[in-house]
């Protein structure tokens, strides 16, 4: 909408409210939405299908600057985040971790794929004292300055377009199926 000029052309007047999840928003996109709708309440919303929809939430009150990011916010009352580091102990103060989720927001796991759900809901590392499943997301994460969470990348090759989780690996493998290929690899350019 805003890319092609449809909310300059046709802006809403009866919206109020607008949440954004899926994938990262553009910061460019935003800043469209925000100066041609500064009535609305703008909300981003984080949190992958396994968590039951949404965990985090950060309200948007203020344009940003090309290069800057949307925090991803705070946790939903049911929700907890760790930012786990690669040994499995909270991420410090600017550290990056990955995105982990606990709480009553979490699925039981993945329809008829035992081994998929025992690698991605796991046991808390830090609490050895009773079973406690979190969600390891694959994103990585941080805390900027003010206590907010912020999205940096994933942790392996799986990217978000439209919404959809793509890995790349996938496309380049099946790519590298075909005859006249000899070697492809495959990147993600928006």
């Amino acid at each position: 909408l805003s890319a092609f000029g449809a909310l300059q052309e046709a802006p809403p007047t009866h919206l109020h409210t607008v949440s954004f999840v899926g994938e990262v928003f553009p910061v460019k996109q935003f800043n469209i939405w925000k100066r041609t709708l500064p009535q609305v309440r703008f909300t981003n919303l984080y949190g992958p299908t396994e968590c039951t929809g949404v965990c985090c939430y950060y309200h948007v009150d203020q344009e940003f600057e090309a290069g800057q990011a949307i925090p991803i916010g705070r946790p939903f009352p049911n929700s907890q985040i760790l930012l786990l580091t690669d040994q499995n102990t909270l991420a410090g103060p600017g550290e990056q971790g990955e995105i982990c989720v606990r709480g009553t927001c979490l699925s039981l796991g993945y329809i008829n794929d035992a081994e998929r759900t025992a690698a991605a809901f796991v046991q808390n590392p830090l609490n050895n004292a009773w079973p406690e499943l979190i969600y390891r997301t694959g994103d990585i994460g941080r805390y900027n300055e003010d206590g907010e969470l912020m999205f940096v990348s994933r942790k392996d090759f799986q990217i978000k377009h439209m919404g959809h989780r793509i890995e790349l690996g996938e496309i380049e493998a099946n790519v590298n199926l075909i005859d006249a290929v000899k070697s492809a690899g495959c990147i993600y350019d928006q």
